[in-house]
């Protein structure tokens, strides 16, 4: 039996791309023929006439060629929900190649699954996982973490990489580090959770500490006095604890926020005559 023919939307953030424009919509209209629905342009703040050609043009560097989208979409077919194009030869300087480590780093903790190393801006995925994000209210927005609420069935193919057609990249390490920063702060409670564990680690180390010191005064007949020693094991437990404290009071903060994000428990994934057949919880 053919399979059912998919109905494609391509999204394409638009920033200082205009020379590139009419090759890449040229290319995709030419891989996708049909199946192209649409093709959803962003103009996050271009400074040259990209917004001019927005109407009827979509913005690439062409460093992911168009040709390669279709074999994300078939991977789609095969079950998974997600796919990313994993650059075979990376055209990145270094200090990209460096953000973009530590931003997949912070997407791996933010989104709590093993594809997450292999995040990529170039992606393909089904319009149903939306339902999972629809309601999302938050000050900052990470496709992959919100894609992470509705699903963990991620896969990666391989694609070619190309060096820019025109112009640079727009991504410095400074921004970069700023994104992982980010993520790793409004996606998760990893920060307050290792504030914690040093808090309670520096507890027990002060209290070992102060019984150690008491044991010593008490051998010694209360002839030597502990000085510098005793206050150290005070000063160390008591801010062990104190960090301690923060870092539960923080758990609670984190809780609050998350749940201000409005993300969904659970999103149903397919229904057969009215009875839920599969639940993907979140």
């Amino acid at each position: 039996m053919p399979e059912p023919p998919l109905s494609v939307s391509v999204v394409v953030p638009v920033y200082n791309s205009e020379p590139t424009l009419a090759e890449l919509v040229g290319r995709l209209e030419a891989t996708f023929g049909p199946d192209l629905r649409e093709v959803i342009l962003v103009d996050d703040g271009s400074r040259d006439q990209s917004w001019q050609r927005i109407t009827e043009l979509a913005r690439n560097d062409l460093q992911c060629p168009p040709e390669e989208a279709p074999r994300l979409v078939a991977e789609l077919r095969r079950g998974h929900d997600v796919v990313y194009g994993v650059p075979l030869n990376s055209q990145h300087d270094l200090s990209r190649r460096l953000g973009s480590w530590l931003i997949k780093r912070a997407l791996q903790l933010a989104m709590g699954v093993p594809g997450a190393v292999s995040a990529s801006s170039y992606r393909a995925f089904l319009t149903q996982l939306r339902r999972g994000f629809e309601h999302y209210d938050g000050p900052f927005v990470s496709i992959d973490v919100l894609l992470s609420w509705t699903t963990s069935r991620f896969s990666s193919l391989p694609v070619e990489h190309r060096a820019r057609a025109a112009g640079r990249s727009q991504y410095t390490l400074r921004k970069l580090v700023n994104h992982a920063v980010t993520m790793v702060t409004g996606f998760t409670a990893w920060p307050l959770r290792i504030a914690s564990a040093l808090g309670f680690l520096l507890t027990v180390l002060g209290a070992l500490l102060l019984v150690f010191v008491l044991g010593r005064y008490a051998l010694s007949g209360g002839q030597t006095v502990p000085g510098f020693s005793f206050l150290a094991s005070v000063v160390v437990t008591f801010a062990g604890a104190e960090l301690f404290a923060l870092g539960i009071i923080g758990e609670y903060l984190a809780r609050i926020h998350f749940r201000s994000m409005q993300r969904p428990q659970a999103v149903v994934r397919e229904s057969v005559d009215g009875r839920v057949r599969e639940e993907v919880t979140a």
